[in-house]
């Protein structure tokens, strides 16, 4: 079996944005001979950097980007691609703070992973007690996500009633609907947890056509809903629903 020798840079799994297909990567810096080398046999060899705490790039040699697709044949899932050192016992390299690397067994490799960090620091996909779904963007939880949106009134202006607030909750409604296959597979399959084909909600359209405020248009051109933002409306036709029953009982 050949063996390349280097130091294995940030372990991954990563999804193309042409074929949504989940693979793995490793980035492996190799001395030049090596690079050289696999050049000539036509492989893409890449100049490695990465961040530092003062916000640069420190660059840590050329490397060779080694990938593995997740998905096998018939519904098999493959395991990550294996790291060994020169005395050919498994090991994981792992990023630390981005900037320290630090290498340990797989078995401690994950508790003691730390991102603490001063810098900005951008993920494609985020799973908190679960595996990342590998779709950009998208976060995902087996537990409570506790936030608190900035409402206080000295942040704002203009403040108004929302107008005909029953007439728009009329408009947009409640339904349920089926996603398509092509959303499931794109969101990493229905799994009866984050992802499940029978579904209730609203219709973005629906909602842009009285409250565009609560709208969006992604980069692929589709539209999202701020649910959040639907609390108020339905206090604001609670409201209205109120001063009619009153109105009704006062004659």
């Amino acid at each position: 079996m050949a063996v390349l020798e280097g130091k294995a840079y940030w372990a991954s799994v990563t999804t193309p944005n042409t074929t949504f297909e989940p693979v793995y990567t490793v980035d492996l810096v190799v001395n030049d001979d090596v690079a050289n080398d696999f050049e000539a046999r036509g492989f893409k060899v890449k100049n490695l950097s990465i961040k530092d705490d003062g916000g640069g790039e420190t660059s840590v040699g050329r490397a060779l980007t080694i990938k593995r697709k997740v998905n096998g044949p018939n519904g098999m899932v493959r395991n990550a691609p294996k790291l060994f050192d020169k005395n050919k016992q498994p090991m994981d390299d792992i990023v630390g703070n981005g900037s320290t690397f630090v290498t340990e067994s797989g078995a401690t490799a994950r508790t003691s992973l730390g991102v603490g960090t001063g810098n900005d620091v951008q993920f494609d996909s985020f799973g908190v007690g679960t595996a990342a779904s590998g779709t950009t963007g998208e976060i995902r939880a087996t537990n409570n996500i506790t936030a608190y949106y900035s409402s206080d009134i000295k942040f704002k202006e203009n403040v108004k009633d929302i107008d005909n607030a029953l007439g728009k909750v009329d408009h947009i409604g409640g339904k349920t609907f089926d996603w398509t296959a092509d959303y499931i597979k794109e969101h990493g399959g229905e799994d009866g947890y984050f992802v499940q084909k029978h579904d209730i909600g609203v219709i973005a359209q629906d909602v842009q056509e009285v409250l565009p405020e609560a709208v969006r248009e992604r980069e692929d051109g589709s539209l999202a809903v701020d649910y959040p933002k639907l609390v108020s409306l339905a206090f604001a036709a609670i409201k209205e629903l109120k001063a009619e029953i009153d109105e009704l009982k006062g004659k």
